[in-house]
């Protein structure tokens, strides 16, 4: 996904009556999209394969699509595939390097123009004040404040990999003005950057359905079983999710650290 702190896009008047829809611009993106809140049940189609497809916050898995005819600012007959996939809560959909390839299209950025072989449309940018772009220090665990979907209160984060070296820890975090200090771990020998170009998705903590799957998991509370061993074991740098797993483990397994 696009990264930078201004964002390209342009206006295609799609379906009938014409509705104008926002496409972001990303040639690093090698497939295109359109938001399937948009696409009558009946315009979509099973692909005969799945598409993986990981962005700097999950990897998602796309099973459906849907094919348009050529909107009318490209200038050409024919039809447009894209992918069902919201993938940006300001824009409609995308247009990635297979549909510019398709259009055979050049993008002007001194001028602003997305150049097909017989228009020229206008590009727009705007400003995504989420953009964040941090460094990260080479073989490093931090807590960095970052912005997610969700204004106040305990949440849960899933664990991200953004490449094979640089991760978000998942756990049980607390929201305070839509950031919260996440643990981002670095494996590799050299910095990497982390750009955020939207807040992070997560789910807001339920504490009923939270203690629902505890008690079907671990049973009775591990720390009343499990008394005279665990003075001897380190559990500081544990939060109280992965304490609750790591006495469990012990009480099923006592033997293990006797």
């Amino acid at each position: 996904m696009t990264h930078g702190s201004t964002l390209p896009y342009i206006t295609l008047n799609l379906f009938d009556p014409p509705q104008a829809l926002k496409f972001l611009i990303d040639t690093g993106s090698s497939y295109s999209f359109i938001d399937p809140a948009i696409i009558p049940q009946e315009s979509s189609r099973t692909l005969d394969r799945e598409i993986k497809i990981t962005t700097v916050m999950d990897s998602y898995t796309l099973k459906t699509a849907t094919t348009l005819p050529m909107p009318k600012e490209f200038g050409e007959h024919g039809e447009i595939n894209l992918l069902l996939f919201k993938f940006h809560p300001y824009f409609n959909g995308l247009l990635g390097i297979d549909v510019l390839t398709k259009l055979k299209a050049k993008i002007d950025i001194k001028n602003l123009k997305l150049e097909t072989q017989s228009t020229s449309i206008d590009i727009i940018t705007k400003i995504n004040r989420g953009t964040q772009e941090l460094h990260i220090a080479h073989h490093s665990k931090s807590r960095i404040k970052l912005p997610i979907d969700i204004d106040e209160g305990d949440f849960f984060c899933n664990s991200v990999s953004i490449n094979k070296d640089l991760t978000i820890t998942g756990g049980l975090y607390t929201a305070i003005d839509g950031h919260s200090y996440l643990e981002v771990t670095n494996n590799s020998h050299d910095e990497q950057t982390l750009c955020l170009d939207q807040p992070i998705e997560v789910a807001p903590y339920d504490e009923d359905e939270y203690d629902q799957i505890y008690s079907m998991t671990l049973g009775p509370d591990p720390t009343e079983q499990f008394k005279q061993p665990i003075d001897q074991i380190r559990t500081e740098h544990l939060n109280s999710e992965e304490r609750q797993v790591l006495f469990a483990v012990c009480n099923q397994n006592p033997g293990a650290i006797l």
